[in-house]
């Protein structure tokens, strides 16, 4: 037979089919496979981004907390210089009960004058427990258990003198 006979035309056109057909279902699984890659990928960054997203709004509420706590020692410790102010002013209310009790005349201004004096006694004692209260925050609110403990003793110093005026 000679080359150019129709029986070796379709021998050839079978194997470049044949041929063809083989490249183009290797494609199809080289297409298959790369969309599988590139879905994966895709996930992997969906899941990144999404993770970031949570990272980042998890941030935003500690630094919310953060805040809240930061505005609450703030408040407490001007709190703390009030509450000194405080016993103080309740202390001298007291001294001026004491001495209208003594300078009081007569049983019903005794009376009244002994009941302004318990009730000013009850107020500075009321006061002095707040400043032992505070004196305890701020033992928990230190950094460490000795920077505590100084605080605590130091807001009790602070107070004490004050505080006797009851125990007369």
């Amino acid at each position: 037979m000679e080359a150019g006979t129709p029986s070796s035309k379709p021998t050839g056109l079978i194997i470049i089919a044949a041929v063809c057909a083989i490249a183009a279902i290797g494609l199809g699984i080289w297409a298959v496979t790369l969309k599988s890659d590139l879905d994966d990928a895709n996930e992997k960054l969906d899941n990144a981004s999404t993770g970031e997203v949570v990272e980042k709004a998890y941030a935003a509420a500690e630094l919310q907390r953060y805040r809240v706590v930061r505005k609450r020692l703030a408040r407490a410790r001007t709190k703390d210089a009030d509450l000194t102010a405080e016993v103080r002013a309740e202390v001298a209310k007291l001294r001026r009960a004491r001495q209208a009790t003594a300078a009081a005349k007569g049983q019903e201004a005794q009376t009244q004058a002994e009941l302004k004096q318990a009730k000013a006694e009850t107020r500075v004692a009321a006061a002095c427990a707040r400043g032992t209260i505070a004196s305890i925050n701020n033992f928990f609110a230190a950094s460490n258990t000795k920077t505590g403990a100084k605080a605590a003793i130091d807001k009790l110093e602070e107070i004490e003198p004050d505080c006797q005026e009851v125990l007369k």
